[in-house]
């Protein structure tokens, strides 16, 4: 296991019993996730009493939509951390610092199926007696505007109420800061160029080049992506002529 793995979100957090999505020897105990991307795991994983992740879950966590970027988390401190809970799903941030991802869940009663399992599992099956938190999925926190249609934000970290709002943005926001990061690419090529000239202060050049890159950077977080184009000269193959 390397650091990149690590660092991933998983079920294994939470200490408690691995379980097969098919296969398993009681097959009771088969959750047989129907979710429709057919993105599911062969395995989940259940903590008495507190918590179940759903297969897809386990897919999406070590599959992260954002290639470069892992999700970054305790799905034990979040369980810790989430609290009471009424009924419907709900979504969080995966990390108190970093704000790349968001993770949904819901709470299940013991005699009630889990999200979209075709073998119609339910907690008491895998011996839950109480209600449990369910994982059901993780999604990159630029996707808050489509969860806010069917999923409500629990504030779990400090200040997290402050951070949903860098993410809930309205088209127009959305295009002005495309408009931004195209101009700050724009500004990096200029730097870049003028750091050829012999006389240039290149240490100047360079500190502007890192700030304009770190703004890009937030801005592709905040917009769930790399650049839409790069403004940078691109140098065409000439065709030779045989």
């Amino acid at each position: 296991m390397n650091w990149f793995d690590i660092l991933k979100i998983g079920g294994e957090d939470l200490g408690g019993v691995k379980y097969l999505n098919l296969g398993n020897e009681n097959p009771m105990h088969n959750y047989d996730d129907n979710e429709q991307s057919e993105k599911v795991a062969d395995y989940f994983y259940n903590l008495e009493n507190v918590a179940t992740t759903r297969p897809h879950f386990e897919h999406q966590a070590k599959h992260p939509k954002k290639k470069g970027f892992p999700i970054e988390g305790d799905l034990g401190q979040i369980v810790n951390t989430i609290g009471k809970v009424g009924s419907g799903k709900y979504y969080s941030f995966t990390d108190p610092t970093n704000s790349t991802y968001v993770i949904t869940y819901k709470v299940v009663e013991p005699d009630f199926p889990y999200p979209k399992t075709r073998a119609i599992l339910k907690p008491s099956k895998l011996g839950n007696t109480s209600n449990v938190i369910v994982f059901d999925s993780v999604y990159p926190t630029s996707s808050v505007s489509k969860l806010n249609n069917m999923a409500n934000f629990n504030p779990i970290w400090p200040n997290d109420d402050e951070r949903i709002k860098m993410f809930d943005l309205t088209p127009e926001e959305k295009k002005d800061m495309r408009l931004e990061r195209s101009d700050a690419q724009r500004k990096i090529d200029k730097h870049k160029r003028k750091m050829k000239n012999p006389k240039a202060n290149k240490n100047f050049h360079r500190e502007e080049i890192k700030k304009l890159e770190k703004r890009k950077e937030e801005i592709n977080m905040l917009l769930g992506g790399r650049d839409d184009f790069d403004t940078s000269p691109k140098r065409r193959r000439r065709r030779q002529l045989g």
